[in-house]
């Protein structure tokens, strides 16, 4: 008797043909029969096993980058706050020298405006690469 090979046997069953009797009790077709019955029928509509956890990860990384935003904010009003309030205090104490204080702040706005912007950006670079390293993002 003549045994089936593997395309033969695909081509049968793909086909819908009837498989000989013969070789309807061999292995090798009792298994594709298996494979092709549990490819024909629709895989169950539902969640990944792990759908909870990546929803929790979402919900809690879209809520830290709010935190992190917000502290960036209170950073940068912070820092023109305090330079402010200096600034203040120096022109209470020492008209003469405020006056000059708040001449340079004008004249090197920008660089001012820099230095705020470059300390924010290393802090939220800092704050990337530390939650990177613990496998938080």
């Amino acid at each position: 008797m003549k045994k089936l090979t593997d395309e033969e046997i695909q081509k049968l069953l793909e086909q819908s043909l009837n498989i000989p009797d013969e070789l309807d009790g061999d292995d090798d077709t009792k298994a594709y029969q298996l494979l092709f019955d549990g490819l024909r029928e629709e895989p169950e509509a539902g969640l990944p096993y792990n759908f909870s956890k990546k929803v929790v990860a979402q919900v809690q990384h879209a809520r830290n980058h709010r935190q992190d935003v917000k502290l960036y904010v209170f950073m940068a009003i912070g820092i023109v706050f305090g330079v402010a309030i200096v600034a203040a205090f120096i022109a209470v104490f020492n008209y003469k020298a405020g006056v000059q204080l708040v001449t340079i702040l004008d004249t090197y706005k920008w660089v001012v405006i820099f230095m705020i912007a470059g300390v924010l950006g290393i802090q939220y670079l800092d704050q990337g690469l530390l939650k990177k390293r613990k496998g938080l993002v």
